[in-house]
């Protein structure tokens, strides 16, 4: 039997006032962190661990794209009291990391696998928050995005021409009922992911 492998990972989403790093900033961040185990190259279990959810102030507001609020369903009043957002993008990057020695005990690595649909945009946006802000995130090195790995999984099935969280989560019969959330996407991508694990 090949030997067993424990891997910790994390599901994350982000909501933003706009597409663009340089300009527009995360207001909402979730994630459902989970261990699997891989043996053989195969997942045989996963474990979730915790589920997270943070809003942030955006200090920019005037900045944002109408449209993107209204999608993610900013209203001032809910952001109301939520954390600054150095503070709250502090924590957000001790959820998502995870250090274990480097090869010889060289310097620590963050292991923790990220997980997300479409997640390098999320991923850019994150980075570009974490430089503004002063935040020392170490990057996460391996990443999954559940939208290329559904591409890779349905490419036999002609029927599948969208591959938005929406649509697979159709698909798969997913309920998101507070899609454009964080944590809610957070949620259903984690279920979406299981499902391509144990598609066949």
């Amino acid at each position: 039997m090949p030997d067993s492998i424990l891997e910790k990972l994390a599901v994350i989403d982000v909501e933003t006032t706009g597409l663009s790093p340089r300009h527009h900033e995360v207001i909402e961040v979730g994630c459902v962190v989970f261990e699997q185990v891989r043996q053989g190259g195969a997942v045989t279990d996963i474990k979730m661990i915790e589920e997270w959810e943070c809003k942030l102030k955006p200090e920019r507001i005037e900045s944002a794209d109408p449209m993107a609020l209204k999608i993610n369903g900013y209203k001032e009043s809910d952001w109301h009291g939520c954390s600054l957002q150095p503070e709250g993008l502090e924590e957000f990057s001790k959820k998502i990391t995870h250090l274990e020695p480097g090869p010889n005990g060289s310097q620590p690595i963050n292991s923790l696998i990220i997980v997300g649909h479409n997640v390098y945009y999320d991923l850019q946006m994150l980075a570009s928050s974490y430089e503004r802000c002063g935040v020392n995130h170490q990057a996460n090195k391996r990443i999954i995005d559940t939208y290329s790995f559904a591409r890779a999984v349905l490419r036999a099935d002609k029927s599948q021409r969208n591959f938005s969280l929406h649509a697979l989560c159709e698909r798969f019969d997913i309920t998101n009922a507070r899609a454009h959330s964080a944590l809610a996407d957070s949620r259903a991508t984690f279920e979406l992911y299981k499902k391509l694990l144990a598609f066949r």
